[in-house]
């Protein structure tokens, strides 16, 4: 819980009583690898913030499947839309290492939203870094190439290089499993 309230204090700091009602809200959940944390066809009930592990988003669209997150600890993750509007989910998210995270459910946001003033900063601020990273994402499959992508991912998120898979590695970049192997191999 102790990394979760630091990723909340660096947003907004917390007095004594937000940070003991943000502890009631949150369920403490240990997940195995491999294992779906939020499953297709379904709504998202939960804001959860990965405390350990790697999770990854992906979403299945006529047989396509795409990863379009690698989630590494101390972030938040859903599908906002989901959550917010009561639709169903576009991406699923599943552990791609054994994870530890909070989860937030719909009925305590809305009460932390109603009696903890600095909340709606805190929500605020985590859909704008959220919305930025999709930004930057577009951005960077329109101006770089397939390598610089994966140095990228290389120089910010080695643990995501070294624990996830070369097919979900390279759907994420958006290239071909034998072209990833191709750019591994030039890099090193």
């Amino acid at each position: 819980m102790e990394n979760l309230i630091n990723y909340l204090n660096n947003i907004e700091i917390l007095n004594h009583k937000e940070v003991l009602t943000f502890k009631e809200s949150f369920e403490l959940e240990f997940i195995k690898k491999g294992t779906a944390v939020t499953k297709a066809n379904s709504i998202a009930n939960y804001i959860y913030f990965l405390d350990s592990g790697i999770v990854k988003g992906y979403s299945i669209n006529s047989n396509n499947y795409t990863v379009n997150h690698l989630i590494e600890s101390l972030n938040f993750f859903v599908d906002f839309e989901s959550f917010k509007n009561r639709t169903i989910a576009t991406d699923i998210f599943e552990t791609i290492t054994d994870c530890t995270l909070y989860k937030l459910s719909l009925q305590n946001f809305q009460i932390l939203y109603n009696s903890t003033s600095s909340f709606e900063k805190i929500i605020n601020t985590i859909t704008n870094n959220a919305l930025q990273c999709k930004m930057e994402r577009i951005k960077d499959f329109q101006t770089l190439t397939a390598k610089d992508r994966y140095l990228k991912v290389l120089k910010t998120s080695p643990n995501i290089i070294n624990s996830v898979s070369v097919n979900d590695l390279s759907s994420y970049l958006g290239i071909t499993p034998p072209s990833l192997s191709r750019i591994r191999k030039e890099v090193f």
